[in-house]
This record gives structure tokens, C-alpha cells and sequence, in this order.
């Protein structure tokens, strides 16, 4: 079983095939909409090089979900161990990955405006909180 809640106390568990399912279904939801926006970007603007910008932003976001995205769910799991209402943990991951990436990109990347920090967080919360939603048939009832 990869996501069990103990008896003890009622705990939600998640274990590692369930903690990497989330982390691949965040990722690739990640990917494919900084994609699709691109490739919109590329067709808006012929020759924007927006395509050329989104292959390496990716190898950056890579690097970012590892190192970042990752100890953060694993950290947020832990805290949200004794919350038994699996929506409430999809929420938790929507509301506190999209306040970090705001957060980040707006100390990041100051001359953005307020635009810029929020489609990005709008992105991650979703992704993130997607990603949270695709392991709830992993925690038994």
C-alpha cells in the first residue's frame, strides 16, 4: 500500500510511489502549460525565441521541483499528517505553493510587475494542487 492512514490516531501517510506520483503529476501539468503558453507566445510573436526560452526554463524548473518543490511537499505532508480531509491537503498544496512561487518571483524578479508573479503562481498552485488531488485514491478510506 503506498498511502495508508494508521489507526493510530487517524494519520494520512503517504508513502514514496504515492509521493513521487504527486511530484510527476505536478511537474508535467507544470510543463505542459509553460509549453502551451509558449508555443501561444511563439505564434503571437514569430520569431520570439519563446520555444528556445521554454527548453531552458524547464531544465531550471526541473532543478527548482527537485530541490525546492519536493522537500516542500514532503515538509507540508508531514504538517498536514493528523488533517484527515483529503481536500483540505489539496488546498493546503494549491494555497501554499502558489504564495512561495509569488513570494520567489516577485523577490526574483522585481521589474515583472504584479502580473507576471501571479499567472506563475496561478500555474504552480494549480499544478500543485493537482498534483495533491491525483493521490487521493492512494489513502484508504
Amino acid at each position: 500500500m503506498e498511502t495508508s492512514r494508521s489507526s493510530k490516531g487517524g494519520r494520512v501517510v503517504i508513502g514514496p510511489r504515492a509521493f513521487l506520483k504527486g511530484w510527476l503529476v505536478t511537474f508535467g501539468i507544470w510543463s505542459v502549460s509553460t509549453l502551451l503558453v509558449s508555443t501561444a507566445s511563439e505564434i503571437i510573436g514569430q520569431n520570439s525565441g519563446a520555444l528556445v526560452v521554454w527548453g531552458i526554463a524547464l531544465w531550471v524548473s526541473l532543478l527548482v521541483a527537485i530541490l525546492v518543490g519536493a522537500p516542500l511537499a514532503l515538509v507540508l505532508s508531514l504538517l498536514l499528517r493528523q488533517v484527515l480531509n483529503q481536500w483540505g491537503h489539496v488546498t493546503a498544496f494549491a494555497i501554499v505553493s502558489a504564495g512561495l512561487a509569488a513570494a520567489t518571483t516577485a523577490l526574483v524578479l522585481p521589474g515583472t510587475g504584479p502580473a507576471f508573479p501571479a499567472i506563475l503562481a496561478a500555474v504552480v498552485g494549480i499544478a500543485a494542487g493537482l498534483g495533491r488531488a491525483s493521490i487521493l485514491r492512494n489513502v484508504n478510506p
